[in-house]
């Protein structure tokens, strides 16, 4: 793999885990299920980049 490619997998893995750290912290604030099924959706980007 180049570094190149490296780099951008890892900037997106990290960028996706921030998200579905955003987005529970917005679930504990709200108790909103949409947020709650986002933050699966996220952690599921998280993981396909792993």
């Amino acid at each position: 793999m180049q570094d190149g490619s490296r780099k951008a997998i890892l900037a997106a893995f990290f960028a996706n885990f921030g998200i579905a750290i955003a987005k529970f912290v917005g679930f504990l604030i709200t108790a909103s299920a949409s947020l709650l099924a986002e933050v699966a959706h996220s952690l599921a980007d998280t993981g396909n980049q792993a």
